[in-house]
């Protein structure tokens, strides 16, 4: 599983990659359009349309009864009640394509969360990092000097450290506009802000963040079971335990609001979806 996480994290980076350039918000835009398409696509392959074609007429031609005969209770019933049968008959139908598209749209859902729900900090916005270690280091100093960055992450004085929980929390800033990695990298010394998914939100140790967890939470990053955070003198190696990097939520100015990324998903989605339907004639 932990493989098919892999795969599905470097599929989506490749399929983002050419739309980079172009930003976040045109980049979800017209992702969100050819994920409509898709959808439709697949289910046009995926389902009976000769059947739902078929229901479709029944339950016209029952409402057009129910209308016409108004005046006869006992016809209205009739149609009434034949009307709800072909809604279950019509349900029916679409549960097989909508069952076999549940999964791939959740791990759909995730690796959209991952890369378009949250935002890394730009110059002068810090995002929090709290370390949980296997015990408090003793040495400030060497505990501090032991931490690295990627170039484009900086520091944020001060780190508070928590005894009593052996925590360790600091803010990094980015030097650099443009989207930056939060992820963990086993770059020597202490945890280091990186990675390819740029909202990286808890980063468990010891490969917990494996299999069917990974599909739905591609945020989660492992880190090695004998990752060393420090040294500090009299106190041996400190193991990192996990981490936690809160960042901000991301919006997206689109028409006369700010909004998070579902919304414009669901939006221009629904329009891919429907000029996908209009092209391919495609009944759902």
């Amino acid at each position: 599983m932990k493989q098919i996480g892999w795969i599905v994290d470097t599929l989506f980076d490749a399929l983002l990659f050419p739309l980079r350039p172009l930003g976040r918000t045109p980049a979800l835009v017209l992702l969100s359009l050819a994920v409509g398409i898709g959808l439709i696509l697949f289910f046009r392959i995926t389902s009976d349309q000769s059947a739902i074609a078929g229901v479709r007429r029944r339950m016209g031609a029952a409402v057009a009864g129910m209308i016409l005969f108004v005046g006869r209770p006992s016809i209205v019933l009739r149609e009434g009640l034949r009307l709800i049968l072909l809604n279950f008959l019509y349900l029916f139908h679409l549960l097989r394509p909508l069952a076999i598209m549940s999964i791939p749209l959740l791990i759909l859902f995730a690796q959209l969360d991952a890369r378009f729900g949250k935002s890394p900090p730009s110059p002068g916005e810090t995002a929090l990092v709290t370390l949980q270690l296997s015990a408090t280091p003793e040495n400030r100093a060497l505990f501090l000097s032991s931490m690295h960055f990627e170039p484009e992450l900086a520091l944020v004085e001060p780190v508070v450290l928590v005894e009593e929980l052996s925590e360790a929390s600091f803010r990094v800033t980015s030097n650099e506009p443009g989207l930056h990695g939060l992820g963990a990298c086993d770059a020597k010394g202490m945890m280091v802000p990186c990675g390819p998914i740029p909202t990286g939100v808890i980063i468990p140790s010891g490969g917990s963040s494996g299999g069917i967890d990974h599909l739905l939470r591609p945020s989660l990053r492992p880190l090695s079971p004998d990752f060393v955070a420090g040294e500090p003198a009299m106190a041996g190696p400190l193991l990192l335990q996990s981490a936690t990097i809160q960042l901000h939520g991301a919006r997206y100015d689109f028409g006369l609001g700010s909004w998070t990324w579902i919304p414009l998903f669901l939006l221009f989605s629904a329009l891919g979806a429907t000029a996908g339907a209009l092209r391919w004639r495609v009944r759902v």
